[in-house]
């Protein structure tokens, strides 16, 4: 649609179907990369929720700061009415 106007008819003489994209040769993994690969994402995975629980503090907060917070939850754009 590289020649449409705004509030233009739109011509669809000019149009083509895609190509069929080529197919892609994979190449196969030895099963000890595999494995090599599914134990890293396993300590990757342990890693990450480890990490959740140990976040750090979020420093001090006054009851200004608590009310604002409280107020974003019960009403914040994401929810509807």
């Amino acid at each position: 649609m590289i020649e449409a106007k705004p509030g233009a008819v739109l011509d669809f003489s000019k149009s083509r179907m895609p190509e069929v994209p080529k197919k892609v040769d994979m190449k196969r993994l030895p099963r000890a990369k595999v494995e090599e690969a599914k134990k890293a994402l396993a300590r990757l995975g342990e890693k990450y929720k480890s990490g959740l629980n140990s976040r750090p503090p979020q420093g001090p907060t006054d009851t200004i700061f608590k009310e604002f917070v409280s107020k974003l939850d019960e009403k914040g754009p994401w929810k509807r009415d």
